[in-house]
């Protein structure tokens, strides 16, 4: 099968490259169009997402010093990965997305396919769940600013619609001030919630006695609910199943590394400002997740207010992602049909962004948790995507000179993450599953597609 052929792949960069150049066919939708700074705001609009209010609760588990050495190591972690994942878009060129990836991982041929077909089911479950996440932090949201004045099922709904409006664009640079946006109202977002939870007397059904802070894990915190906390500090930092998405749509690729290193270090001081601030106000035992449900109503009422442009605009651009990988599958990158304003090309993206949001509500109300949910991502996708992937590429990148120069370093270091990867992969999974049938047994997660009020 010629889509799996690298040579395959270079031939339809090359008609790219020639319609770009035609001046008798000029597109009216254009690829390969993103600068660096419009990157950095969609990896940031990527990373500044709602998430984010779970961090304080990871710390609740780990403590303050738990909390940051996890955020920290992860946060470089992470910063390192994406940086392989740029060196391996920049050594194979014919990457378009996250599927290539997996192809080229295996070799190509029959187990090129297998790969394909996994990778491909792995990209639309992991962000169909997080559209499904957004939908469920929408309903929360409204819910909180109105009371629950309505069943929940219907500001689920409406929120489904205005992201599925979001996702009709085509070209990621729109996204891109979006983007801006989005991660505005979010730094807003955060900074208003420390500085709420300092200004308030104490949390919303506080039980008594003092605030309970620790430097390390509290007592009676296990595996289940250490692993998850740093599952859901790990969620936060994972975005590279979009990465080769975003660098294939670049003016010049070369230059995403700058991108890299904006969002990686933006990302961790406020994750770490984020979580060891409100942590510190609000305390172990008064913690919710998101964590403005530990503010008092007043203040609840401005986060949610303000958590909205995010959720919307960050469930668009998943979308988005998502839907131009399946598009770029149904027509070739030279097809008019993806260059142009055609009734068919916009007929087929229509139907993929309502069955991608159709899909997405259906998950979101039948599993309506948010950490739970975020932990199980974690360990079903980003084991994969964040760490494995990466650790194992390192390999395809430099092939026989791995363990040369810095590869003395950087080989033991990606053989460290691919194996943390698998463990991740297994340990994560398992407790993401006993912390769900816990919330069930324990009663803490209403029922699925409940008009029972969610909000705080």
């Amino acid at each position: 099968m010629g889509f799996f052929e690298k040579k395959d792949a270079l031939d339809v960069e090359s008609a790219a490259h020639k319609l770009d150049s035609d001046s008798n066919l000029e597109s009216s939708i254009k690829e390969k169009s993103l600068s660096w700074q419009q990157a950095s705001f969609l990896l940031l609009l990527e990373y500044i997402v709602i998430a984010l209010l779970a961090l304080p609760s990871s710390w609740a588990s780990l403590g303050y010093g738990g909390g940051t050495i996890a955020t920290i190591i992860l946060g470089l972690t992470a910063g390192y990965t994406q940086h392989v994942l740029w060196r391996f878009c920049l050594k194979f060129p014919e990457v378009r997305d996250i599927l290539d990836v997996a192809v080229i991982l295996v070799g190509g041929g029959k187990w090129g396919k297998v790969a394909w077909t996994c990778a491909f089911i792995g990209l639309v479950l992991n962000n169909v769940a997080i559209m499904g996440l957004h939908i469920v932090q929408f309903s929360l949201s409204i819910n909180t600013l109105s009371d629950g004045a309505r069943c929940t099922q219907v500001f689920a709904v409406c929120g489904t619609l205005l992201m599925l409006l979001i996702s009709l664009f085509r070209e990621l640079k729109h996204m891109s001030l979006l983007g801006a946006v989005a991660s505005g109202s979010m730094l807003g977002c955060i900074i208003l919630a420390m500085i709420f939870s300092g200004v308030q007397d104490l949390p919303p059904n506080h039980s008594g006695g003092p605030i309970i802070v620790e430097p390390w894990a509290r007592e009676g915190v296990g595996l289940v609910d250490g692993n998850n906390a740093v599952l859901n500090i790990l969620y936060t930092y994972v975005g590279h199943i979009l990465i080769p998405t975003f660098v294939a749509d670049m003016k010049n690729p070369k230059d995403f590394g700058k991108a890299i290193y904006v969002s990686i270090t933006a990302e961790i001081v406020l994750f770490s400002l984020a979580g060891g601030i409100i942590y510190s106000q609000v305390g172990a035992a008064d913690m919710t997740s998101p964590a403005y449900g530990s503010l008092q109503p007043a203040f609840q009422k401005t986060i949610a207010a303000f958590v909205l442009p995010t959720v919307t605009i960050v469930g668009g651009v998943y979308c988005l992602v998502t839907a131009k990988t399946v598009f770029s599958r149904v027509f070739a990158f030279n097809s008019v049909h993806r260059r142009s304003h055609t009734v068919k090309g916009w007929s087929a993206w229509i139907v993929i962004i309502i069955l991608l949001w159709i899909l997405a509500y259906i998950i979101g109300q039948a599993i309506p948790f948010f950490n739970d949910l975020i932990s199980l991502i974690s360990s079903l996708f980003d084991s994969w995507f964040g760490f494995v992937f990466w650790g194992i590429g390192y390999f395809f990148i430099y092939r026989r000179k791995s363990f040369s120069g810095w590869g003395i370093v950087e080989a033991p270091l990606n053989i460290i993450i691919t194996i943390v990867g698998f463990v991740l992969l297994g340990l994560g999974t398992y407790t993401s599953v006993e912390s769900i049938i816990e919330s069930y047994d324990t009663g803490s997660i209403k029922s699925p597609f409940s008009c029972v009020d969610n909000g705080f």
